[in-house]
């Protein structure tokens, strides 16, 4: 039986491969980082200190609740609105039967319309001042949960950087995690790659297991040669026990 076989060099490769940084800067109060440890996505893997963080948030509430009672009292203008009101009612009665001109009433109706005016824009400030406050209060507590470092995949922790009681920066690398499960890699150069298709039958020895070899599939073929190598990257299905893929085989 004639094969018509390609030959390409077999790497196993997390699937995964996460640089842990942190949005915000601060001191690691809690570290829950163990080189080789396994954690679980949305685990816990740092916590910076939140002390200040803590008081801005308590000045925030309280300046928020300032804000809305002050809303709920009311304007200080409406005292003197209700007095111009029941002045320019009192002008428009003697308007009526005569006792004062026309340009009384609306001197009284022009003095209404400026405190009215004036009200309406102490309430708009007040609304907008309110939605600053709401937002800002908003933005120290997604801050304060962003302080707490998570796991953003199951895995395993291969590098740490950063350890409790160190100051750090935003966007600092913190540790790497590394997913568990793995891919068979292949890489195919440019003159054996035309062909190859998704199903086609593999064999793969790797250098850490003597004396076997593993029936394979390609799973997925990406069509885009590597800038410098110019070689083709295949992933393959191999049937051998995933606990023996080590990263890096």
């Amino acid at each position: 039986l004639a094969i018509n076989a390609v030959p390409g060099t077999v790497n196993v490769v997390a699937e995964k491969e996460m640089l842990i940084k942190g949005e915000h800067g601060g001191r690691i109060a809690v570290s829950n980082l163990k080189v080789g440890g396994l954690v679980s996505y949305g685990e816990m893997l740092l916590g910076l200190d939140t002390g200040d963080l803590d008081l801005a948030i308590e000045k925030a509430e309280n300046d928020l609740g300032s804000a809305n009672r002050r809303i709920q009292i009311g304007s200080a203008l409406q005292i003197d609105l209700d007095s111009k009101r029941d002045i320019l009612s009192d002008i428009e009665y003697r308007f009526e039967r005569g006792g004062v001109r026309e340009i009384d009433v609306k001197n009284a109706q022009r003095a209404v319309k400026k405190v009215e005016d004036d009200i309406a824009r102490d309430n708009l400030k007040d609304e907008t001042l309110l939605m600053d406050l709401e937002n800002k209060l908003k933005g120290l507590n997604r801050q304060r949960e962003q302080m707490t470092i998570e796991s953003p995949i199951d895995g395993i922790v291969t590098e740490i950087h950063a350890h409790e009681g160190d100051l750090i920066g935003g966007g600092q690398p913190l540790a790497k995690v590394v997913s568990l499960t793995r891919m068979v890699e292949v890489k195919v150069s440019e003159e054996y790659f035309v062909g190859v298709e998704v199903g086609m039958a593999a064999r793969v020895a790797f250098l850490g297991i003597e004396n076997e070899r593993f029936d394979a599939k390609i799973e997925r073929v990406i069509p885009v040669a590597d800038a410098q190598t110019q070689r083709f990257t295949v992933l393959l299905d191999v049937d051998i026990a995933k606990d023996r893929l080590d990263s890096g085989l």
